[in-house]
């Protein structure tokens, strides 16, 4: 067996975890057996330790946004096992953040000259160096800046930060370089296949229900629901 490998995106706020689950929970409703992965692994891996302690504004020196591509690279890579346990045992894997938001979130961090640049090298990082298994759909959750941080700041308090917002959430200027980033490697088909869906339409946010629906109808055209 051999998971088909779905990875939720797009800024922070714009509510990957509760689909990647509410996704799952669907899956599971018709006997498929599904697994959800998280990143960062906060407590399960040193780097993870060490993006806890970036993300909470304690790192001691600025840290560019090559090394901040290697902690969230090396997150992954120490967590690998596991990934590839998983996607040897499941009919789906379904990432909450995978190697597209590390792309669009170092992109975001350099000049414009430099997106394409650092989009190639952390791309091949994380799927040529460190042999992490390529998503057959990425899937981009498409929300406005505003409304994602409000969203953010309703959130109950979160494992790895004291914070309201941590370094990422609270630069609405990175997160809308972010936003730029995703649409830019949605049309380029990079690394791999994806499906954009908006979480509002005409003011008012979809139910999870919604847009699982949409994005089920997108997995059965790639015949994912079929062969799984």
């Amino acid at each position: 067996m051999t998971a088909f490998i779905i990875a939720i995106e797009g800024g922070d706020g714009v509510g990957k975890n509760t689909i990647a689950n509410a996704l799952a929970h669907s899956l599971r409703s018709k006997s498929k057996s599904v697994a959800v992965i998280d990143f960062p692994r906060y407590g399960d891996t040193l780097a993870g330790g060490a993006l806890k302690q970036f993300l909470n504004g304690r790192a001691k020196r600025p840290v560019s946004a090559q090394v901040a591509a290697v902690l969230y690279a090396l997150d992954r890579l120490e967590y690998r096992d596991e990934i590839q346990k998983a996607v040897a045992e499941n009919d789906f894997v379904i990432f909450d953040r995978y190697v597209a938001s590390n792309i669009a979130y170092q992109a975001a961090k350099v000049p414009g000259d430099d997106r394409s640049a650092m989009m190639d090298w952390v791309s091949n990082l994380e799927l040529d160096i460190f042999s992490l298994p390529k998503p057959n759909l990425n899937v981009l959750l498409r929300l406005d800046v505003t409304t994602a941080r409000d969203l953010v700041s309703q959130k109950p308090k979160r494992d790895y930060t004291s914070l309201e917002h941590d370094v990422h959430e609270a630069d609405d200027t990175l997160q809308a370089r972010l936003r730029e980033n995703y649409e830019r490697m949605a049309d380029q088909g990079m690394p791999s296949s994806w499906t954009v869906i908006d979480v509002s339409r005409s003011g008012l946010l979809r139910t999870p229900s919604e847009i699982c629906t949409e994005l089920e109808r997108r997995v059965e055209e790639l015949g994912a629901l079929a062969t799984a």
